[in-house]
């Protein structure tokens, strides 16, 4: 058998003055730092050596600036799991976020007089507008918040319905009709021989 013999290529470097790292940082080698991380030593229990894998798991999905943060509060956070924090964070949108919502139209703290302040409203403590329902489960004893979030509700399913309906129309003369149509659904009554009339 003949050997190849490896005819050696010149290194092409580019123009200028090749730098390397500044003194103060030293290059990482990540690879190797998760596969001293994830053995655990035998002197480590076994929370401890969890603990660590929960750690790496939340390291590899987050950016360091995050994951740092998250390990600088202090309250644990970054040994959970991925599915523990999602749960954590329903749970605490579900048992306090919506509830205080809703103490505070009790308490007359916040006062929406319309749609467009209670979107406000909820938008400001980070509270999204499909929990309208759970809003309105929650304020039995309010009614006028009650029947401030019930008439957004249909107010917003109305206006994708609405959409729908524009999409559908083919025909440029036909858009104030079909407008007119869905509005009469909404707010009015409209029987089956006044349908046929508007459409002649």
């Amino acid at each position: 058998m003949k050997k190849l013999k490896m005819i050696e290529q010149p290194v092409v470097k580019g123009l200028g003055k090749q730098f390397g790292l500044p003194k103060g940082i030293k290059k990482v080698d990540n690879k190797s730092n998760l596969k001293e991380n994830s053995t655990c030593n035998g002197s480590e229990s076994g929370a401890v050596c969890k603990n660590s894998e929960k750690e790496m798991i939340l390291q590899d999905l987050l950016s360091n600036k995050a994951f740092t943060v998250l390990k600088e509060s202090k309250i644990d956070l970054h040994i959970k799991t991925p599915n523990e924090l999602i749960e954590m964070a329903h749970a605490y949108y579900a048992d306090f976020a919506l509830p205080k919502l809703v103490v505070d139209f009790g308490s007359l703290e916040l006062s929406p007089v319309d749609g467009r302040t209670l979107t406000d409203f909820m938008h400001t403590r980070d509270l999204q507008m499909h929990s309208l329902r759970h809003v309105v489960e929650l304020s039995d004893k309010l009614p006028h918040a009650q029947s401030l979030c019930i008439h957004e509700m249909i107010a917003r399913a109305y206006k994708h319905i609405l959409q729908a309906v524009i999409a559908s129309v083919n025909v440029v003369e036909d858009f104030a009709r079909s407008i007119a149509t869905c509005l009469n659904f909404l707010l009015g009554t409209s029987t089956v021989e006044e349908d046929s009339k508007l459409k002649q």
